[in-house]
């Protein structure tokens, strides 16, 4: 004898597994399996502001990589060493007052930024830097917050800005800036 769920609970269940499904994508692809068995109905996830349609046996979509574009160190040494550039450096104050910063007779900046907002920069770009053909060095310490800051300064008529990349990666601008000193 074979006994079916009663309707009542194939809905608790099936409330049940889209919550967990909407905490993990990859524990969606499990749960959709079931709840499709559950309903004979092709199920839609919910992730933030996208929706995504899984008929049965469809994986879900991967989500799509962010490209960081981070300059070469040529481009990086020759923008720094044009006439008045500048070095903008997007960490939060612990990571400078932990890893130090670029010692230069450049002038150097901060303005701390977020991988997804600069408010800072949004807000005083053209207070801090006046000239909109001054080149920019942008760094952090990845390279994440660096290119927002790069988007945010060039959506404001930044000519010639520069992603430089990881802080840590930078010894041979380090090296450059103490020549100069």
């Amino acid at each position: 004898m074979i006994i079916k769920p009663s309707i009542r609970r194939k809905g608790v269940l099936l409330v049940v597994l889209l919550a967990l499904s909407s905490l993990c994508s990859s524990a969606a692809f499990m749960i959709r399996e079931s709840v499709s068995t559950i309903t004979n109905r092709p199920i839609v996830i919910k992730s933030n502001t996208k929706r995504f349609y899984l008929p049965s046996g469809t994986p879900p979509p991967a989500a799509p990589a962010a490209i960081v574009q981070i300059a070469t160190p040529a481009k990086v040494l020759e923008e720094f060493h044009r006439p008045r550039s500048i070095i903008l450096d997007v960490r939060r104050d612990e990571e400078i007052v932990t890893s130090g910063f670029i010692r230069t007779n450049h002038d150097w900046m901060h303005s701390t930024c977020s991988k997804d907002d600069c408010p800072e920069l949004n807000v005083a770009a053209e207070n801090m830097i006046h000239d909109k053909q001054t080149p920019i060095v942008v760094h952090c310490a990845t390279g994440k917050r660096a290119a927002k800051a790069v988007e945010v300064l060039k959506s404001k008529g930044y000519k010639d800005v520069v992603n430089a990349g990881a802080y840590d990666d930078l010894d041979y601008l380090q090296q450059e800036a103490l020549k100069e000193l």
